[in-house]
């Protein structure tokens, strides 16, 4: 961030937090004591096919000189906050986290896409989203906005655990069973928990290595106990990893379970189901839930007419993507992981990122 940032902001800390910190995630904002007030929750006010298109240093120009901070979202990805206009007089304002592509890593905006699109169609709450027709800039609606637009609270596990944020990944799922334990009231826990393990299920079978404490948080309202908050960061990021022998890719997952990262066989994950009073015919519908999701997420993905157009670096993610899938399936559906690892060598491109 601060590479593309220079010359825009002051190279020290308060400077960076002056630019970030009364455009954050959530109810804490911090800003300069010269201000007379808070900024609203607000970004800079433009179309969504504006943000999707314009030219990534024209769109970083006009955010800077709308006067509009900075967002303070933390993670690798450049994020800026858009408000879309209504488009009708009944109809709301709407407003979104806008992710710019990652040099280092080609096709990271498709994998982050194609990944929230599981979680959905698996059947776990997840703000909308949108993707640029050549697949290199993410949208996602902000999730800490009621149907007013006024903020609610949020909190991401690391911080509800009290540790600093480089702590992120020095951590175990099942803490995090008891943060939520702790945190939910007895009209919440059970979903949080019920919830928690299904996005834990799929961030095991896709490969995500990056479920740390900071991609699980907490959202809650004056009139709304805690609760787990929708998906927000769900992708394979073992795309990017060395590939083994075997196929699969040479990382582990975030968080230990049972004191392993390694990426978890179902009966790990059967125990972390009963560790969140997850019945086994629940655990059962998730499953099905989760097999049935990849499969259609893949098959609609490959069939997208957009994926000819772009360029092959993001093919040969999206296909790398679709075989850590493949591999992750197998242990539950031998079947569905073959019609996966097929459509993955159909998406063309170099075999190597």
């Amino acid at each position: 961030m601060l590479a593309r940032l220079a010359g825009r902001v002051e190279p020290d800390d308060f400077a960076l937090l002056r630019a970030v910190g009364s455009n954050m995630i959530g109810l804490i904002q911090v800003a300069d004591s010269s201000a007379i007030a808070l900024p609203s929750s607000a970004g800079l006010r433009l179309g969504v096919t504006e943000a999707l298109q314009m030219e990534e240093g024209s769109l970083i120009d006009l955010v800077f000189d709308s006067g509009k901070a900075w967002p303070g979202i933390s993670g690798g990805f450049m994020k800026l906050f858009v408000t879309s206009p209504a488009a009708a007089p009944l109809e709301r304002d709407r407003h979104w986290i806008v992710k710019l592509a990652d040099g280092d890593r080609p096709g990271l905006c498709a994998i982050e896409y194609f990944g929230m699109c599981a979680a959905r169609s698996m059947g776990l709450e997840v703000p909308e989203t949108i993707i640029s027709d050549d697949y290199s800039r993410y949208m996602v609606e902000r999730f800490d906005l009621d149907a007013r637009g006024e903020q609610l609270g949020f909190a991401d596990l690391c911080a509800i655990s009290g540790s600093p944020a480089a702590d992120k990944y020095a951590s175990s799922a099942e803490r995090i069973v008891g943060m939520l334990e702790a945190a939910c009231d007895s009209s919440t826990v059970a979903c949080s928990l019920d919830g928690f393990f299904a996005q834990y299920l799929l961030a095991g079978v896709i490969r995500n290595g990056d479920a740390h404490l900071k991609n699980f948080g907490l959202l809650y309202g004056q009139t709304c106990p805690a609760t787990l908050s929708p998906v927000y960061d769900m992708l394979s990021m073992a795309v990017y990893a060395p590939k083994r022998n075997d196929g699969d890719a040479d990382d582990g997952m975030a968080l230990t379970l049972n004191g392993s990262r390694r990426w978890p066989a179902p009966a790990m994950l059967s125990g972390l189901a009963r560790r969140c009073k997850v019945s086994h015919e629940r655990e059962a519908f998730w499953v099905d839930r989760l097999v049935t999701a990849l499969v259609d997420a893949a098959r609609e993905m490959t069939k997208d007419r957009r994926l000819a157009d772009v360029d092959t670096k993001t093919k040969a993610a999206i296909a790398r993507m679709l075989e850590l899938w493949s591999i992750g399936l197998r242990p539950y559906d031998s079947a569905a992981a073959e019609f996966v690892r097929q459509l993955s060598r159909g998406v063309t491109g170099p075999s190597g990122l």
